[in-house]
């Protein structure tokens, strides 16, 4: 994964505090310069230290803990000092010292249920184990204070059960307790082994997990503790723990289900010597072990597993370090693939992690002689977070309902609100995946939200749709000027030899048209052209879509013929090639469109109407590049295909004035000045497509039906110089333009494995624009000859241009 660096001067705005609007999502402990470190991270991963004036001047913290609804619970102690503090910590700025706690304990291990019912278990100096139990309104009953062993490790459930651990005297003796929720004690162990227990947690059934270790040499210690209070040494079956002189259980966990992991290490160096080998396993309810790894990475053969976690799905997590001195943390699935989480400190280690049911998590620890923090999502990817203190370590991470929403409505400096279709995507992501606002934690800290919302969001998927139908137009476009030219042609050549066999009481010009329209017409009915087709547009950002331009190449070809002295139809098949350069390298499309058409033209004296019906199908590439600050680049990738089909219409008027040139050159010069109507009506379906690649944004996208309708009104002028063997006309026109759409924006459907969908929309708005044309038309007055000629068209407004160039040769016959 790409290194998330972020800037310093973020750190300012990262640690100062707010007043809690939501519950935050987890809560981190440890020291820097030699005190207490406490902070929240919040649910868009900002960290917000607990005032230092609050805790402690010196020691560090043992333990925290957080519930579902953000209410904090932090242990911390000094045994050079034997001082130590207990406290609720509701948001930075308010801690709340629990009074009747002892402030002399040594090991201050601390949890916290849903109900705000705390549990406390350290070592009350001198010597001797301490448990008490806070009820919510920080009642302390005080469940053991007796003068021999301690209390390593403690946790509760929200039934109000819990389970501590650690020893019962200077013989090492393990000692585990069982709490019910009236503060009942029941002893499950006090012989030995283990000698040291370093964890313990309870489900929600009441069961437990305990990981320790003699220390000495009867090896690492687990267990399941049931309801009833029975303890069930590990393993059952399956795969053994550790048996080393000295090697340790470091930690366990278990879910709901009774599904646990366990993590140490084995070896005879004692803690943290380079040559111990680290050791994993899943722990089934029935006690049998799988060492890990089943598949996937390997976990290091010399090193340390410190901490883990399960989730109640039985995603796990592992944390801890290498033979090399790196931290080190991964992934392990149900089954017992490992999957090596990147990034990790070369110089550090893992203390502390914490898992979540939509799998993401914490990893605590330290890097060099600095706190390290980071999120890790399930699919392997790590988020460091910034904002810490330049010196210390980070002990103990707890995790909550995480991250469940993307910030909407603003009011920090680096989240602002957000409109259109990046407020619809996001409000869709909270509510349908709240899972997925994990992604924009690093935009946030980068404050670049809106950025990231952009470049997940899937609304530009729309655009090949939005250049497609644009093709049509242009393609019937290069269809209206041939057979407006072809008419004009048809109607207006002459043999300069065959002057004096016409009538003599006509002007020159008239003789010429009225002998040679007949002629040809009825000699070369038919007739066949081909048009090539270039055309280049650009269309700038709008509704959160970013600006792109669509090139396009492409030719028609066709066949016609004349009916009569009024009526022209003919057939023909069109083929374009469009590429589609988003901009900031959003992504790119290809589309592939194939049209048939047929056509046909009226016309008398001064009016004509013409009109086409276009049907075929196009397909496309579509590559979305999803760029999210702090993440690997993915691209989404897509194949839409569809169908279109497009009637036509134009009707139009032509005014011609005539001026006759008595010389060896010019015969005569012609005006035609020709208002006109055209109206185009693309109708597209389009089919159900779905997006592959690594991204999680890829989408699925229903099949739809949606419209485009191109009005246009305006004036074309043609100016015609009539020679002996060829004519040169020239021909401009302007026009309003207005292009409605219908559904051509719209993106229906939802990010795969999603349960609920989303509607995004852009193209909505009515386009009015400028038409400009600008064409040559080169006319044999022979048509035995071919004729060609070549069309510039232009449309424009404050968003939108396009250029189209149409270079067309047609042969009668």
């Amino acid at each position: 994964m790409k290194k998330f660096i972020l800037k310093t001067f973020y750190f300012s705005i990262l640690i100062k505090s707010i007043s809690w609007a939501e519950p935050p999502t987890g809560i981190i402990g440890g020291d820097s310069n030699g005190a207490p470190y406490v902070a929240f991270v919040d649910q868009y991963g900002m960290v917000f230290p607990v005032d230092s004036a609050l805790l402690p001047n010196s020691g560090g913290v043992n333990k925290v803990d957080i519930n579902s609804i953000g209410h904090g619970v932090v242990g911390a102690s000094n045994p050079s000092t034997n001082v130590s503090f207990t406290a609720r910590v509701n948001s930075p700025n308010q801690v709340s010292p629990i009074v009747g706690i002892p402030t002399n304990l040594e090991f201050n291990y601390v949890a916290i249920n849903s109900n705000d019912k705390v549990v406390v278990g350290g070592r009350n100096q001198p010597n001797g184990r301490y448990l008490a139990v806070v009820s919510p309104t920080d009642v302390v009953t005080e469940i053991l204070n007796v003068g021999s062993g301690q209390i390593y490790t403690v946790d509760i459930n929200d039934q109000g059960y819990a389970l501590a651990a650690g020893r019962e005297n200077a013989t090492f003796d393990g000692y585990i307790a069982q709490v019910d929720p009236s503060n009942n004690l029941t002893v499950v162990l006090n012989t030995p082994p283990p000698g040291y227990f370093n964890e313990i947690r309870i489900n929600e059934l009441s069961v437990g997990i305990s990981a320790g270790g003699d220390g000495n040499s009867a090896g690492s210690y687990a267990s399941l503790i049931s309801p009833a209070g029975v303890n069930t040494i590990l393993p059952q079956s399956g795969a053994a723990i550790p048996s080393n002189n000295q090697a340790q259980i470091y930690s366990g966990a278990i879910n709901n289900l009774g599904n646990g992991i366990i993590g140490g290490f084995d070896g005879t160096g004692g803690y943290f010597n380079s040559n111990n080998f680290s050791y994993a396993a899943l722990v089934t309810p029935a006690g049998n072990l799988t060492q890990l790894p089943v598949s996937g990475d390997t976990i290091p053969v010399r090193g340390h597993i410190i901490s883990v976690g399960i989730n109640q799905n039985g995603d796990a997590i592992i944390g801890g370090d290498t033979q090399s001195g790196a931290a080190y943390a991964a992934l392990v699935s149900p089954s017992g693939n490992v999957t090596n989480l990147p990034m990790m400190p070369a110089d550090g280690r893992i203390w502390s992690v914490a898992i979540n049911d939509f799998g993401y998590g914490f990893l605590g620890g330290e890097e060099g002689t600095a706190p390290y923090l980071a999120i890790f999502s399930p699919l392997g990817e790590v988020v460091p977070i910034p904002g810490l203190p330049a010196n210390g370590r980070i002990f103990s991470v707890a995790i909550g309902p995480f991250f469940t929403e993307i910030p909407i409505d603003g009011g920090g400096p680096n989240t602002p609100y957000l409109l259109g279709n990046d407020r619809d995507f996001a409000k869709y992501i909270n509510s349908c995946i709240p899972q997925y606002a994990f992604y924009f934690i690093p935009s946030i800290l980068e404050g670049n939200l809106v950025k990231a919302i952009e470049s997940a969001d899937p609304i530009r998927n729309s655009i090949p749709l939005f250049v497609a139908n644009n093709n049509i137009f242009s393609l019937s476009n290069g269809l209206s000027a041939h057979i407006n030219h072809y008419r004009h042609f048809k109607n207006n050549n002459c043999f300069s030899e065959n002057k004096n066999s016409e009538p003599n009481n006509l002007p020159q010009y008239q003789k010429k048209k009225e002998y040679c329209q007949e002629s040809s017409l009825k000699d070369r009915p038919f007739n066949v052209w081909v048009e090539a087709i270039g055309i280049s547009s650009f269309q700038k950002r709008q509704h959160q879509t970013v600006h792109f331009a669509p090139y396009s190449a492409g030719f028609i070809a066709a066949f016609e013929s004349y009916i009569g002295q009024q009526w022209q139809i003919g057939t023909g098949i069109s083929y374009t090639y469009t590429y589609i350069h988003e901009g900031h390298d959003a992504g790119y499309a290809d589309i592939n469109q194939e049209q048939l058409f047929v056509y046909a033209s009226w016309f008398s004296k001064n009016l004509y109407f013409n009109t086409a019906l276009w049907g075929g199908l196009y397909q496309t590439h579509n590559v979305r590049n999803i760029k999210l600050p702090g993440w690997p680049s993915h691209h989404a990738t897509s194949n839409p295909k569809g169908t279109q089909l497009t009637p036509t219409a134009e009707f139009g008027y032509e005014y011609a004035i005539y001026k006759a040139f008595q010389n060896r050159y010019i015969n005569y010069l012609e005006w035609t000045f020709s208002p006109f109507i055209n109206v185009e009506w693309v109708n597209n379906w389009q089919r159900e497509y779905r997006e592959k690649g690594k991204s999680p944004f890829n989408i699925k996208q229903n099949s739809f039906y949606s419209a485009f309708l191109r009005s246009e009104i305006g004036l074309k002028i043609y100016e015609r110089l009539s020679f002996d063997s060829w004519n040169l006309i020239f021909k401009e026109g302007v026009s309003y333009v207005n292009k409605l759409p219908h559904h051509i924006g719209r993106v229906s459907g939802s990010i795969i494995g999603a349960p609920c969908s989303f509607n995004l929309k852009s193209f909505q708005d009515t386009v009015n624009l400028f038409g400009f044309e600008l064409s040559t038309i080169f006319e044999p007055t022979n048509p035995i000859y071919p004729y060609g000629s070549l069309n510039y068209n232009l449309e424009v407004n404050g968003l939108y241009t396009s250029h189209q160039l149409t270079l067309e040769l047609s042969y009668s016959f």
